[in-house]
């Protein structure tokens, strides 16, 4: 993982190892009935059937199977788990969060900073302890985020690559 730190007045780019994977035994297993239902939801017919709208967003049984087995995301998981990542920010004990959706990153590269103004007119993303940043890299997605509590921006990828250029776009 590299890291864009902040020290006095100059961006400094750094390489840091990734956590230590033991931290996921605080999830809970998941019960038989839990089980049925994620089977249930990737069943592959019928394809067009929603199985669960919010934010604007709806995601259907298609878009459910891209999470089964090696299948691409799409971006309405992308963009749906992003807005869930946004409203648990807003429970007590957690940063609080905003997300861009999947269409951000790609703009800002060909776009430039002033095609993405009227992006954040209604919400001051300095009032966010983050900012997270869905990047797709044609094969696969990655996620950029900007840690306003320790300024820095980090860039992570499952595949262990390295992106100077998102980097460097987003600071």
């Amino acid at each position: 993982m590299k890291e864009i730190f902040k020290r006095k007045g100059t961006a400094v780019l750094e390489e840091k190892p990734l956590e230590d994977e033991d931290q996921l035994d605080g999830f809970p297993e998941l019960t038989s009935e839990m089980d049925v239902e994620v089977d249930d939801a990737l069943r592959p017919n019928p394809p067009d059937e929603v199985l669960a709208e919010g934010f604007r967003l709806s995601v259907a049984r298609r878009d459910m199977e891209t999470l089964a087995g090696l299948n691409w995301l799409n971006d309405e998981i992308i963009n749906f788990y992003m807005n869930l990542l946004m409203e648990r920010s807003k429970l007590d004990n957690f940063p609080t969060v905003y997300a861009f959706n999947t269409f951000f990153y790609t703009k800002l590269l060909n776009s430039g900073h002033s095609a993405l103004k009227r992006w954040t007119r209604k919400v001051d993303i300095f009032e966010y302890d983050m900012l997270l940043i869905p990047v797709h890299m044609g094969m696969h997605w990655c996620l950029a985020v900007i840690d306003f509590r320790h300024k820095k921006i980090q860039y992570y990828d499952s595949m262990g690559g390295q992106n100077d250029e998102c980097l460097n776009a987003l600071r």
